[in-house]
């Protein structure tokens, strides 16, 4: 990953976290969500939130724009279709070839000819029971690289904490604690700051929590020991002083 997209990403994380905490409410927030996910998950062209509730009613939310709202509505209108598929039940829901696959039969042909080559849909949570997913729309059909996946399921933690409206203070904003980190990681490990940030990323993925709760973690075990803590490294992991991801 480039410097450039790294500062994008970290400034689309703190986008977010701030847009969580600053009561604007569930709509502007998801916005932030979902306009950042498309402008910067590798890819990724579009993007919106399903959101099913206790009554069965299905809306969408914050849509980048009209081309996802049709897309959306045409899933519920034929009952089929990926954010359906992770909004009731399967934790992930992708297609890297819309044409080709035949999971959902009539949604699959339409949204070929709308012009849909891929998806990948997440499903979320609240507190109030009601589920929903995380659209993520992409215009040309291929593969879905991990990196893709790995920001995909950022945005989505983001998305369920917005729904789940919470409100607890979050100490140090996510770019910071990110910041803090990185800092932290490279000087442990004799990594560069591209190097840190993957590191991160794949303690991130391993461990199925937030980015900002791995990275304010790490800051924290570090006050508490006052020196640089050795966050245990994925499987097979080799530090190395350039990454590109």
């Amino acid at each position: 990953m480039s410097s450039r997209s790294k500062s994008r990403l970290l400034q689309t994380v703190e986008e977010v976290a701030t847009s969580l905490t600053s009561h604007h409410g569930l709509r502007p927030s998801l916005a932030t969500i979902t306009y950042a996910a498309a402008e910067t998950i590798p890819s990724i062209d579009h993007a919106s939130v399903s959101v099913v509730h206790s009554d069965g009613a299905v809306e969408t939310l914050a849509p980048t724009d009209r081309f996802v709202v049709e897309a959306d509505q045409l899933q519920y209108d034929l009952g089929e279709g990926p954010c359906l598929d992770a909004a009731l039940g399967a934790a992930l829901t992708c297609t890297t070839d819309m044409a080709k696959d035949h999971r959902w039969p009539e949604y699959g042909p339409r949204a070929a000819a709308m012009g849909i080559g891929s998806h990948i849909a997440l499903r979320l949570y609240d507190e109030e029971g009601d589920s929903g997913a995380l659209n993520l729309y992409a215009t040309a059909a291929g593969p879905i690289s991990d990196t893709t996946l790995e920001f995909a399921q950022m945005f989505a933690d983001s998305a369920a904490e917005a729904l789940g409206h919470t409100s607890a203070a979050r100490g140090p904003t996510t770019r910071q604690a990110i910041d803090q980190a990185i800092g932290l990681v490279m000087e442990r490990y004799d990594l560069n700051e591209n190097g840190a940030f993957e590191l991160l990323l794949r303690v991130y993925k391993d461990s199925h929590v937030t980015l900002h709760n791995v990275a304010a973690e790490i800051v924290q075990t570090a006050d508490a020991k006052g020196r640089a803590p050795a966050p245990a490294p994925p499987t097979a992991f080799v530090p190395v002083q350039s990454v590109d991801i």
